[in-house]
């Protein structure tokens, strides 16, 4: 019986994440007397798990090359600060335009020098991490020369609300936004050549060379796919708050890696689960919303994240010698 649950969690690993998802959400229903299923808790953990999927959704790509991105929170914040500075003086469109060039600059630089330098992934988006957190930082302390926050009359323009300002059927729009990045992300890694390609290398690179996959070019291009959709969440982000400051996506990196891990994709790269990523950012924004309507402290999310993280991978770890020891 073991062997066959292996076998079927390394090929359906979203499975184990839905499962949990539908325990939480009877466990905080029922631990706060319904209030963590009303409709306006409800809305909101729905807003938040869809920007936190289109985040992690990025980093997904990179880790399924046995990378890893840990400045996409760093993004996500410059991302905000452009948008939202810029577009009061040249308008949505081109602040939007602006703001994606930038984080798929940064991804492209990221990726340039993993891939064609030879550095490890985790010192070079460490640097990028600090890098533009401080970028960011320095010009949310600019205020005389920019304000990062947008009146009510440019919060009812078309573009921002289409952009995450709005709203469809009394739920954010940003909801929208995730549901046509995962049917594209599943397109792409199941149906599309690309996404073969991006698991071979993940799965083992010099065999992925031979065979005519063009390593570094496939590792520069998760890194800027990555940039795209940290870029993507932090316009959706701003446009709901509508202000940033310098902490605008403070620490989203590291709830990105731990969806894309709790939702099943290995961190050794090899194997994704787009579905799945979607589940665990759900689970993530309920503990987090729990947390809040419990009045816990804060600080105790930022020891779930890292537990998670640390669970997973040794679990991840054990199904994967497990399905060797089956094989054999």
């Amino acid at each position: 019986m073991f062997q066959r649950l292996a076998r079927f969690w390394l090929k359906h690993p979203e499975v184990g994440v839905i499962f949990v998802s539908i325990i939480l959400v009877v466990v905080f229903t029922s631990s706060t007397e319904g209030i963590w299923l009303s409709l306006f808790n409800i809305r909101e953990v729905l807003r938040i798990t869809a920007i936190l999927a289109i985040l992690a959704l990025g980093e997904a790509f990179v880790i399924s090359t046995g990378q890893i991105d840990i400045s996409v929170g760093s993004m996500f914040g410059i991302a905000g600060i452009l948008y939202i500075g810029l577009t009061p003086v040249i308008g949505p469109l081109p602040a939007i335009a602006i703001a994606l060039m930038a984080t798929m600059l940064i991804g492209s630089m990221n990726g340039s020098i993993v891939a064609y330098l030879g550095i490890p992934s985790l010192v070079v988006t460490l640097g990028s991490l600090f890098l533009f957190r401080g970028i960011a930082i320095a010009a949310s302390n600019a205020q005389a020369a920019f304000s990062f926050s947008i009146t009510r009359d440019i919060r009812e323009n078309p573009i921002l609300r289409f952009f995450g300002g709005g709203d469809v059927l009394d739920y954010n729009n940003a909801i929208i936004w995730v549901i046509m990045a995962v049917i594209v992300v599943q397109y792409i890694f199941f149906l599309h050549p690309l996404g073969n390609k991006i698991l071979a290398v993940g799965g083992d690179a010099t065999s992925a060379q031979s065979r005519g996959v063009r390593v570094k070019r496939i590792t520069l291009g998760v890194f800027i796919i990555s940039g795209f959709f940290a870029g993507l969440a932090g316009i959706l982000e701003g446009s709901k708050l509508g202000y940033v400051d310098g902490a605008f996506g403070r620490l989203m990196e590291l709830q990105a890696i731990a969806v894309v891990v709790l939702g099943g994709t290995a961190l050794l790269g090899g194997r994704t689960s787009v579905i799945g990523t979607l589940f665990g950012a759900f689970i993530l924004s309920a503990i987090q919303s729990y947390l809040v309507i419990q009045g816990i402290q804060p600080q105790w999310f930022t020891l779930i994240l890292g537990a998670i993280i640390i669970l997973v991978a040794l679990f991840d770890r054990f199904m994967r010698d497990s399905a060797v020891r089956i094989a054999r």
